[in-house]
């Protein structure tokens, strides 16, 4: 910027050609649909927001940097199509909890006068508080909105179809950074299959977060900063997400994953990985319907993989607990990697079909799991992104060389 000022573009030369240089880093982290490779929403915003800045400069003082400009248009693209309805979005692997389009709306209001495009106007128009409703994330603008703003309340996106770049209800994936969304009627499932680097990675393949109507009810707790204790042993750790843990231990390896199979018109997808835990990898299909989520997940040894392990698949929901599974009080059911920090928890031992209800406000989310011999269900608390934030989870314990849960997540809704 300062080389812009002065008309000494070798500084703009040497910020875009050195060897830190902006080419080099968009290169190596930038992936092919436009989100960045650390995986977490916050951190793509947070590299593209200073580059942000400066292309608005190189574009105020005519000087040309096309690579940066289809680089940032395809960053702020990205989220526009991965945002659950609410405006709020999936938040795999580190970041910060609760991160919705008003986080960034000041960023949105600057590439927006880069270039004005519909995509960028939708994610002003959830940006803001609507009058008299307040939405956490959301702000009422700051410089940004008073420099190039304008009221976004009362936008309208009437013309939505394939290619405008707006939310289209299309079930989609990116296979370069492991995200797969699938989209039916008012719900929407978020699911993170694999890994492209190990930092900020949480150890949760397989993870998925689940939105209906207008919330997300099963979500991934993200992080309460670097220095917390609930960060360090929970909230990064395979108990604190949907997923499985076997011999009690966090899932040590981050594989790559594979799209197995992808059916956007019936909103399904098969996804694989090996060696999430040595000789031993995991295979989960979801097909989600306008009402319910049909869910198979596989624990698969590798061919000459010998021995019996204890497999402990994991549930989190928001809402009142309710099951008429007879449960009793019992300590948490391992020692480290999370489970100390289990609470209230409680067993029931079944072999049969089993249901468990999570009440909400407006809307009820049922699990039903087809039975096997000598499952346990173990009940318990969790904590979300805050000490004081708990949410009802299931722990469900089985034992054996190898193991396949099948589960239906249904939900009705009221209004």
């Amino acid at each position: 910027m300062i080389g812009l000022f002065f008309g000494e573009t070798i500084w703009c030369e040497r910020a875009a050609e050195g060897e830190h240089g902006i080419k080099r880093k968009l290169a190596e982290g930038l992936l092919p649909e436009g989100f960045w490779y650390e995986a977490s929403f916050h951190y793509h915003f947070y590299c593209a927001e200073g580059m942000t800045y400066y292309l608005a400069f190189c574009k105020l003082y005519g000087y040309d940097f096309p690579i940066l400009e289809d680089a940032l248009l395809r960053m702020y693209r990205y989220p526009v199509k991965y945002a659950f309805a609410s405006g709020e979005f999936p938040n795999p692997n580190d970041g910060w909890p609760l991160l919705r389009f008003g986080n960034y709306a000041h960023q949105y209001e600057w590439i927006r006068a880069v270039q004005d495009e519909a995509p960028f106007r939708y994610a002003l128009s959830r940006s803001y508080d609507e009058p008299n409703k307040a939405h956490p994330g959301a702000n009422i603008g700051g410089l940004a909105r008073l420099l190039f703003g304008r009221d976004w309340e009362n936008e309208r996106f009437d013309d939505v179809r394939a290619g405008s770049g707006l939310p289209d209800g299309t079930s989609r994936y990116d296979k370069d950074i492991y995200f797969a969304q699938l989209h039916a009627g008012e719900a929407s499932v978020f699911l993170k299959y694999g890994y492209v680097i190990e930092g900020h990675a949480h150890a949760d393949i397989m993870d998925f977060e689940l939105f209906v109507k207008d919330e997300i009810v099963s979500r991934d707790p993200s992080n309460s900063g670097y220095g917390s204790a609930l960060f360090r042993e929970w909230q990064r750790k395979t108990i604190a997400h949907n997923s499985l843990m076997v011999d009690r231990r966090n899932q040590p390896n981050r594989p790559n994953g594979r799209m197995d199979r992808f059916d956007a018109q019936r909103n399904l997808c098969a996804v694989s990985a090996d060696d999430v835990y040595p000789g031993i990898g995991f295979a989960r299909t979801l097909r989600l319907e306008a009402d319910r989520l049909h869910d198979a997940f596989e624990v698969r040894p590798a061919a000459g993989h010998e021995g019996v392990h204890e497999f402990d698949w994991l549930f989190h929901c928001a809402g009142a607990f309710s099951s008429a599974l007879a449960f009793e009080p019992c300590d948490p059911p391992g020692v480290e990697d999370g489970y100390s920090l289990m609470l209230e928890t409680a067993r029931c031992d079944v072999d049969g079909d089993w249901e468990a209800v999570w009440t909400l406000a407006d809307k009820r989310v049922t699990l039903r799991m087809t039975g096997e011999a000598g499952t346990v269900v173990y009940l318990f608390k969790g904590y979300e992104h805050r000490l004081d934030k708990l949410r009802w989870g299931v722990l469900v314990r089985r034992t054996g060389r190898e193991a396949k849960y099948l589960a239906t997540y249904s939900w009705q809704t009221e209004g």
